[in-house]
């Protein structure tokens, strides 16, 4: 996988444990798979301060834990990245989706701050001057943030080395049989490409129904159809799906046109159905309600618009 894709899936990973609580079971499975994964730091419980321990969670979900370094301690997380030079000490520093964000509380806004850390996140998004963290233990939940570039409280940044583990397409050849991350996300521009992976989805097992799914995309865009996901498939697969370059940034109830349309078509293979007249270019209240069923399961921000995160989840936009 490409540089952009490997952050594309940890960003994607967090992205569905927003709104999820301290206690209930998306927390636990947080917590659990720190605990089960190597290397050993020592087991946390369920109360537990869990900021660093969901940016860890979410690196191991995501098969990236060789870069996204297992810690659940802001300070000692800080030192595994100095270690291995990985950490960028200025605040003023524009990060990337993928990046990791320390914060200091005590930072008095002057200068460079070099305080203690007490608090860290994963960024989401970068758009202008405006940094989207996505963040574990915020008032002991998932949930975003978002901070100016430079702005105060920023303690530094962590920066995984995804160019480094993207040695190029083949490396992640995939085939029937495969379980890891990278099927996931595979999975995920099948299924952006009108192309369902079966009932479980996006559901990072390559069996059957992915392998007849894939097939099915290989055929449709005359590559060689042998159901293996290799160097050609996955350029394929990166291209944005048809007639998705006249996507507004933003859509809304009341709209109506080809946009509306292709998003109505990606909400119904993804399984949330607009109502009996299905995809009919009206983004009505029918609409409006998959788009808000559709935000729930992804761990989205329920709104009711479908906007450039939205639309990223539905495959509309890269």
């Amino acid at each position: 996988m490409t540089e952009q894709q490997l952050r594309n899936l940890i960003v994607h990973t967090a992205q569905k444990y927003v709104g999820a609580r301290q206690g209930e079971p998306l927390h636990r499975s947080l917590v659990d798979l720190y605990n089960n994964s190597p290397p050993a730091r020592g087991k946390v419980s369920y109360t537990s301060p869990w900021c660093a321990i969901a940016v860890s969670a979410w690196g191991i979900e995501a098969g990236l834990g060789d870069i996204v370094f297992k810690e659940a301690s802001c300070g000692r997380m800080i030192t595994l990245y100095q270690q291995a030079g990985r950490w960028q000490e200025k605040d003023s520093h524009r990060p990337l989706p993928g990046d990791i964000i320390m914060y200091d509380w005590d930072d008095t806004g002057v200068g460079d701050n070099t305080g203690a850390p007490e608090h860290v996140g994963l960024v989401e998004d970068v758009v202008g001057s405006t940094i989207t963290v996505i963040e574990g233990n915020m008032s002991k939940a998932v949930g975003r943030r978002n901070i100016q570039v430079n702005g105060r409280y920023i303690r530094g940044f962590c920066l995984p080395n995804y160019a480094g583990k993207a040695s190029g397409t083949s490396r992640f050849t995939l085939g029937r049989g495969d379980v890891s991350g990278d099927v996931r996300y595979m999975q995920t521009r099948l299924i952006a490409h009108g192309f369902p992976c079966g009932p479980s989805g996006a559901d990072g097992s390559f069996g059957p129904a992915t392998e007849a799914a894939l097939k099915d995309f290989q055929r449709a865009k005359s590559l060689t159809v042998d159901g293996i996901c290799g160097a050609a498939t996955w350029a394929a697969l990166e291209a944005p799906p048809s007639g998705t370059s006249s996507i507004p940034a933003v859509l809304k109830r009341g709209d109506t046109g080809a946009a509306v349309k292709l998003m109505q078509e990606a909400l119904i293979r993804a399984g949330f159905p607009c109502g009996p007249t299905g995809a009919d270019s009206s983004f009505g209240p029918s609409t409006e309600a998959a788009v808000k069923h559709f935000q729930r399961a992804r761990g989205l921000a329920v709104d009711g618009y479908c906007g450039p995160i939205t639309q990223r989840a539905l495959g509309l936009v890269k």
